[in-house]
């Protein structure tokens, strides 16, 4: 569940406040209980001693007052049997003396051996005697002293006796007895006494047993020493502890009558305790109540002081923000729509400075491999010419080659006709050496030998003379060849100057073609460049418009979570979270805010 604004305010506060509340209440019980329980404590702790001394005192005055009767002379002188009239008036005394002190329930006066010689209760006398009593006993050696309690047979009641020794000079002549009522004694020191709102205070003697108690009918039949709790009190005597006694927590604590076997014990209810710090906690309680009851009607007041100028600034708010919203919507549609266009024709004039720019490359290189192409025909030209002329040269010295083996073959003819008339000699010598006979052995010999040298320089001449027309032959041929080639190397050359007029005339216009490109190439580029420039500041329009529009719709976003702070309700997507999450899922303004400058990721 959504909260306004103002229980935004002031539930929290009034939670702190309860908070706060409740612990300085929690502290305050929880010290006022830690006191408290020390103050009960010491109360009841106060309450056992107080009573002791009380009873311990009171009984000391008791003792002292049956020790100034039996000091009196005519109390000796009543233990006397033969004193009759002594016993009388005895007896009167001790009648107006017990109607003066209603504790005591009777008065007797015993001779020393138990015989009772004087009452405030004539009727008592010659029926019973207290020669068997302990304290008749004590009292006989000269001791005050008291009893045991016991059940009284005369009136039912508890009754403890004061015994003391009546002397006539040094010899205890009888003894005079007080029994004090222990009911008249429980009202006096214990039916008075309350501790907290449902503890009391009774009083045990050595053995457990009860003697006072607010329930009357549990003395002398109620024993403690039964219980652990009552055996810890006799084994401690004076202390406080805690216990349980019928279902209920207790304290207890207790405190020894000074001259007596007998312990006061002060016994409260634990829950006791807590009644006085329940009762401040009720308190803190109604006033943390009241105080959060005041602050809530002070922080509401408060609350709906302020909530009511922000509610008003919230209702501007929302409309100033509903005009921001339809007036960025127009700005936002009318930039979108620039941006579109500028883009597309950013596009064409890219996609033609990218064509002109190929062609402008092209051109130029037709114009640069135009030029090559010029140079190497020139080149061509000069190497053609230098060609010629060395076909001219070659010709020249091939024309002299065969000039120089015509002679070489006239000078092959003149040694073979040389060695053929060496030969005729040589066949003449030796038909000569023939017809001399022995005579002409030896010139014989000489003309085989040169008719031998004949015949082989003839053959060489011969093969020599063959080789020679074959060497002229091939050189004849090869001057044909050369002068063929001369004239076709002419015919090449006269054609590669037109080529080179040709290439050079291209070269030209390419040039001038190229650079004729160039320049509108550069108009182009800077026609694009303005044009992206155009569109990128169009861009930058549309996203500055769709920042605006997002932005307000934020502002319509936090317009209505601001009017659910303040009036509560659901604060999820609203108009303006659901406008900007439309703009943000076009594909066409994704990829517009990509191709912004700080968008892009190149």
């Amino acid at each position: 569940m959504k909260l306004s604004l103002r229980n935004k305010f002031m539930f929290p506060t009034l939670a702190l406040i309860l908070v706060g509340l409740g612990v300085a209440s929690l502290a305050s019980f929880y010290n006022a209980s830690g006191s408290l329980e020390k103050a009960y404590k010491e109360q009841v702790r106060s309450t056992a001693d107080a009573t002791a001394g009380q009873i311990s005192s009171w009984l000391a005055d008791r003792a002292v007052e049956i020790k100034l009767l039996a000091s009196n002379n005519m109390y000796g002188t009543a233990t006397m049997a033969s004193a009759t009239m002594a016993h009388k008036v005895v007896s009167k005394e001790l009648k107006s003396y017990r109607e003066a002190k209603p504790y005591y329930e009777i008065f007797v006066l015993s001779d020393n051996v138990g015989i009772l010689r004087a009452a405030s209760d004539e009727s008592v006398l010659d029926k019973i005697t207290i020669s068997d009593r302990e304290y008749f006993k004590i009292a006989m050696q000269g001791k005050l002293n008291f009893s045991e309690p016991i059940m009284s047979k005369a009136s039912g009641q508890p009754v403890v006796s004061i015994a003391a020794p009546i002397l006539r000079g040094d010899t205890v002549t009888g003894v005079l007895l007080g029994v004090l009522d222990l009911s008249a004694f429980t009202g006096q020191f214990i039916d008075n006494l309350r501790v907290g709102q449902s503890g009391y205070v009774y009083l045990i003697n050595h053995t457990g047993q009860v003697l006072a108690y607010p329930d009357k009918k549990e003395i002398l039949k109620l024993n403690i020493g039964q219980y652990d709790f009552g055996r810890e009190i006799l084994a401690k005597k004076k202390g406080m502890i805690d216990y349980e006694f019928k279902g209920l927590e207790k304290i207890a604590a207790f405190a020894p009558v000074e001259g007596r076997d007998w312990i006061v014990v002060a016994s409260a209810n634990t829950e006791d305790l807590l009644a006085p710090a329940r009762e401040l906690g009720l308190i803190n309680l109604v006033i943390a109540l009241l105080v959060l009851v005041v602050g809530a009607v002070v922080i509401f007041l408060v609350a709906r002081s302020i909530t009511k100028p922000v509610d008003l600034i919230i209702t501007e708010l929302n409309q100033g923000s509903h005009q921001v919203s339809g007036a960025s919507d127009q700005v936002s549609a009318a930039s979108q729509s620039l941006a579109q266009g500028t883009s597309q024709q950013a596009a064409s004039l890219e996609e033609t400075a990218s064509a002109l720019e190929q062609m402008a490359s092209m051109t130029r290189q037709n114009a640069d491999n135009a030029g090559q192409a010029d140079g190497l025909m020139r080149q061509t030209s000069e190497v053609m010419q230098r060609a010629a002329h060395s076909m001219q040269e070659m010709m020249s010295s091939m024309a002299e080659i065969s000039h120089a083996s015509e002679e070489v073959s006239k000078i092959v003819k003149s040694i073979d006709e040389i060695a053929f008339q060496t030969n005729l000699l040589a066949l003449n010598a030796a038909v000569e050496a023939a017809r001399a006979g022995e005579a002409g052995a030896g010139f014989a010999v000489v003309a085989d030998e040169v008719r031998n040298l004949a015949m082989r320089a003839a053959e060489a001449a011969k093969s020599t003379e063959s080789l020679i027309e074959g060497t002229v032959a091939k050189v004849k041929h090869g001057g044909e060849i050369m002068e063929r080639t001369n004239r076709e190397y002419g015919e090449v050359s006269d054609n590669s100057l037109k080529v080179g007029e040709l290439v050079g005339e291209i070269a030209a216009a390419s040039k001038e073609q190229s650079q004729g490109i160039d320049q509108v190439s550069k108009a182009v580029s800077e026609m694009d460049a303005v044009t992206q420039k155009n569109a990128a500041t169009a861009e930058e329009s549309a996203s500055a418009a769709e920042e605006l529009s997002a932005q307000s719709a934020v502002m319509l976003e936090v317009v209505e979570r601001l009017d659910a702070l303040v009036k509560g309700g659901e604060a999820g997507v609203g108009q303006g979270a659901s406008i900007y999450a439309t703009l943000e899922d076009e594909p066409e303004i994704k990829d517009r805010r990509n191709l912004l400058p700080w968008k892009r990721n190149d």
